[in-house]
């Protein structure tokens, strides 16, 4: 990361309904839901990619205190050349990933958090969804 990105800058947020737009518009987003799979089996986003945060948490703290490399862990999969939209279920624990997440190096700008989390989709855009 360059050394002019300010790891504690605000979290940038976006709403469910300027996501659904996003999503539509075939930008090229990549979702991380990070609630834990019990919470998956209730509703997902289709294209989404389930890391739990628990396993975040376990896979940033070996990485950082050099038990592996990020091209190894589960972190792979999260790409660092696009926008990367961080849900959970209200919004809470999706900032906390993303601050660990800027702490292995990703781009904060490219780290946005879905406000109101999946509980937001479920009422704004898709009112199909179950809610818990």
């Amino acid at each position: 990361m360059p050394d002019n990105i300010n790891r504690n800058a605000p979290i940038p947020q976006v709403s469910a309904q300027d996501l659904a737009a996003r999503l539509q518009s075939e930008d090229d987003v990549f979702l991380l839901d990070v609630r834990n799979p019990d919470e998956w089996e209730i509703c997902k986003l289709d294209q989404a990619t389930l890391l739990p945060l628990p396993t975040l948490q376990m896979t940033a703290q070996d990485i950082l205190f050099g038990g592996s490399a990020a091209e190894q862990s589960a972190v792979a999969q999260i790409p660092r050349d696009r926008d990367v939209v961080v849900y959970c279920h209200t919004g809470s624990r999706s900032q906390y990933a993303i601050m660990m997440l800027r702490e292995l190096g990703y781009d904060p700008a490219r780290l946005i958090n879905l406000s109101g989390g999946i509980h937001a989709w479920a009422l704004s855009v898709d009112p199909t969804m179950e809610i818990y």
